[in-house]
């Protein structure tokens, strides 16, 4: 470990998210993994190869509210 490190901001890559940068609307961010996943209402995804998850996030990082979205089987 280097003693003259120094923290410093960086752009995030497309698809990626945070609380600053967030998804598009038809999205929402799963802040522990920084991504972004599809939003699912009626526990059904478009996308045969993934699952509604009823709980994959919060609606902000730290928050305790379930938002559900399609992820990977």
């Amino acid at each position: 470990m280097c003693a003259d490190c120094m923290a410093a901001c960086t752009p995030l890559d497309e698809g990626r998210c945070d609380e600053d940068d967030l998804c598009d609307s038809d999205e929402v961010c799963l802040f522990d993994q920084r991504q972004c996943a599809p939003v699912c209402s009626s526990a059904q995804c478009s996308d045969p190869n993934v699952v509604c998850e009823p709980c994959a996030t919060g609606s902000c990082c730290g928050c305790d509210d379930c938002v559900a979205a399609c992820l990977p089987i």
